[in-house]
């Protein structure tokens, strides 16, 4: 990676500096899982080949951009490993995989949200971890799906759900064009139906945090046209099999497999004589179907409140929200659709 690499926001460079904490705490807790049968040597040596030039890449610009992180990973690793061995004590594995995006480039779809895979060689069974690193009392993503087939492919069950994925879509066309003209015709432009250099010309960016409050505001009434439409469509499905509803969005809970397991370790800062200690840890939480299964025996809808881009349901402990959100550039037509938990 670019060793030198510069940001227009903060928030780019702690989007980035998260993704790497996540790569490599899954890759030490793995590693801890696989010393513990004897087969950390495999574990690495079944890693691609620039894995190692490519960690120690990260290691060196976090130890630049976030020095106290690098010596607290190993940490958080370690105490979620421990926390995770009475889970996985009474599986049948020998062989332990990262299966997410360090490893790959993206997670395969056969282990659904799996961040490590415990397999047994002999008999075949295949167990996936899901591991996630976050601030305390945060929402932790556990599902991104692009708005052109979020319908269609976690709501297929309902009979409806074609019509509703081509009503959504067609919505989410034509409020962006709706929200470019709006944009151009207040930066003196004339819309053509995407933006194109004479945006960036006129001296505009593609990212939604340059916007002035006028536009801004115009861009926000965009994200809340499309997210009213998927709230009246979730709460319909609900209304209608409320059984079917469940087992819909388990997925997007981050629950694709009824043999997953979900880490959590979340970490927070400590003030103790006027210094500030970050990254240490808060809590972990193990969780397998049954603990999601049981959070969905309360399931309400909360208010659909104007001017958000987001809504929340209610359950049993915990609360997922559903966010849309630009895919990189709020100037290109496509959303993704960001599915979080908060555990209570």
């Amino acid at each position: 990676m670019d060793e030198n690499i510069s940001y227009s926001t903060s928030a780019q460079k702690e989007a980035l500096i998260n993704e790497l904490k996540g790569n490599l705490f899954e890759y030490l807790v793995g590693r801890r899982i696989a010393a513990q049968i004897d087969r950390e040597h495999q574990y690495i040596t079944s890693l691609p080949s620039s894995f190692e030039s490519q960690l120690k890449d990260y290691e060196r610009w976090l130890l630049r951009n976030d020095r106290e992180l690098v010596g607290r990973l190993p940490l958080l690793a370690d105490s979620t490993f421990h926390s995770l061995k009475e889970s996985i004590s009474n599986l049948k594995y020998d062989d332990v995989f990262l299966v997410g995006k360090i490893s790959g480039g993206s997670h395969n779809n056969v282990w659904h949200e799996a961040d490590l895979l415990l397999r047994h060689s002999r008999g075949g069974e295949e167990y996936p971890i899901s591991l996630k690193l976050c601030k305390a009392n945060s929402f932790v993503n556990t599902k991104s799906a692009g708005i052109f087939s979020f319908v269609e492919k976690y709501f297929t069950s309902f009979s409806d759900h074609h019509r509703d994925q081509e009503e959504l879509s067609s919505l989410a066309r034509q409020s962006f064009w709706q929200m470019g003209h709006k944009l151009h015709s207040l930066a003196g432009l004339e819309f053509s139906g995407k933006f194109g250099l004479d945006w960036e010309e006129a001296g505009y960016d593609h990212l939604p945090g340059h916007l002035n409050e006028e536009m801004h505001q115009v861009l926000i009434d965009y994200y809340h046209q499309v997210i009213s439409l998927i709230y009246q469509q979730l709460k319909r499905y609900w209304q209608s099999d409320r059984e079917l509803f469940i087992r819909s969005i388990l997925p997007l809970m981050g629950m694709g497999q009824k043999n997953m397991i979900q880490a959590y370790c979340f970490h927070g800062d400590e003030i103790k004589n006027g210094i500030t200690k970050r990254y240490l840890q808060k809590s972990i939480m193990v969780i397998d179907y049954d603990s999601v299964t049981e959070s969905l025996t309360k399931v309400e809808f909360g208010e659909l409140r104007s001017g958000l881009s987001s809504f929340e349901i209610d359950l049993l402990g915990a609360t997922l929200q559903i966010r849309v959100k630009p895919m990189n550039r709020f100037t290109t037509p496509g959303l993704k659709i960001n599915c979080s938990l908060k555990h209570r």
